[in-house]
């Protein structure tokens, strides 16, 4: 299932905050309507004070100019108290979004798991600091850079389509490929993508989580080699023997 990182629901136990930039669109939209509101209402009131003042009040149509002002008064006071709730609704959605992002932060900084995004076109949006403890890279490094440009040549083709079935499938992968490190050496990973929506529920990038594996694969191959082989002379042994006739 696709990831939505616009969903901030366990944070809150209410409906899930907007998005940050929608956040900013509504406010300004809130800020605008309310000075126009605003004035309009101020241009209302003086000048049915000032009509009041100079038109004939005796007419049978006319109302008291003041109950009038005292309406539109009203009002204002109402509006003004809507446009503060709605501020301070805007404000609790703010450090909700601000305490998510410093949460996510604190995982991805922390994790001993390589964590990345990428977007549709393989651009790395984020980079976690286990690349550098694992790999070698920087930030700047890898943000300058493709995110298959370090991958082994023989293990892009593979990459690529389950980055591709991801977006497409809106269902995670998993697979092991090797990764080049800064010295030039070759790391074996794990890695698992996962799709993330946007508000409209596309999927547009997808989180990268790698773990590195080398030692495990090294040490499974140290011992598969052991049990077909001689501890002393490291000649194949019969288990080796057996193993091709039967296969």
């Amino acid at each position: 299932m696709p990831l939505n990182l616009n969903d901030t629901s366990p944070l809150s136990p209410g409906k899930a905050p907007l998005p940050i930039r929608q956040v900013e669109r509504r406010e300004w939209w809130l800020w605008g309507f309310a000075v126009t509101v605003t004035l309009a209402l101020t241009a209302g009131i003086v000048f049915l004070s000032y009509f009041g003042e100079h038109a004939e009040t005796t007419a049978p149509y006319w109302t008291d100019p003041r109950e009038w002002v005292r309406g539109l008064a009203a009002f204002v006071l109402l509006f003004d108290l809507y446009t503060m709730y709605q501020h301070l609704q805007l404000q609790r959605v703010r450090r909700q979004l601000a305490h998510r992002d410093q949460l996510f932060q604190l995982i991805t900084e922390n994790a001993a798991d390589m964590i990345a995004v990428v977007d549709s076109e393989g651009r790395r949006l984020y980079n976690s600091p286990a690349y550098e403890r694992v790999l070698g890279y920087t930030a700047a490094e890898l943000s300058a850079s493709s995110s298959i440009d370090q991958i082994h040549p023989s293990d892009r083709e593979r990459v690529l389509q389950a980055a591709a079935k991801a977006r497409t499938t809106g269902e995670g992968q998993r697979l092991d490929y090797r990764m080049r490190h800064k010295d030039g050496t070759w790391r074996i990973l794990e890695s698992s993508a996962s799709p993330i929506q946007n508000v409209h529920g596309e999927i547009d990038r997808l989180v990268i989580v790698n773990r590195d594996i080398t030692e495990r694969k090294r040490a499974e191959e140290k011992l598969a080699h052991s049990s077909f082989h001689d501890g002393l002379t490291d000649l194949p042994n019969r288990a080796l023997f057996v193993d091709r006739l039967q296969h």
